[in-house]
């Protein structure tokens, strides 16, 4: 009786082993990624915004990330400088940035300057904006400067270079 417990308890110790290995898929199980890389075309198909980068810009990808309402990327790089600009169908200003960092508020006090830009004292930092039921956000992943992201909102927005 003992010996039939003991083969019935190593054969379930089997199954549970067999139950815990691991499985290969044909890639059906698995969940999508949600991101896409795409053309500037596809871009304001897809997320229904248009990102601007600057002429000279260099190392320029575009890409949307899917969702109910998708938001729209490019990443590029100018002047020596890396930075990401994205765009997102929203009802209020939303920080779409993707960067959490503990902030410090640059203020903009005049109503010449439609952005706020957000930095940290290591060096990142995003200018954020609201115009026709997106929110835009450009962001710096190091050497951020207040001065960086308002020359690149006014490029990005047509009102520079």
């Amino acid at each position: 009786m003992k010996r039939m417990l003991v083969a019935v308890l190593a054969v379930c110790c089997l199954l549970a082993l067999a139950a815990c290995a691991e499985k290969k898929t044909d890639g059906k199980n698995q969940i999508p990624n949600p991101i896409h890389e795409c053309t500037a075309q596809e871009l304001t198909e897809k997320a229904d915004v248009t990102l601007y980068v600057p002429t000279t810009a260099v190392d320029v990808t575009y890409s949307y990330i899917e969702g109910d309402a998708p938001l729209g990327q490019v990443s590029f790089t100018y002047q020596g400088k890396a930075y990401t600009c994205r765009g997102q169908k929203t009802r209020v200003v939303q920080d779409i940035s993707g960067m959490c960092y503990e902030w410090t508020r640059t203020t903009n006090d005049s109503a010449d300057v439609p952005y706020t830009c957000y930095l940290t004292d290591e060096g990142q930092g995003i200018a954020v904006w609201y115009a026709a039921g997106t929110s835009y956000t450009i962001s710096m992943a190091e050497g951020a400067t207040e001065e960086l992201l308002g020359e690149m909102y006014g490029i990005v927005t047509g009102s520079g270079e």
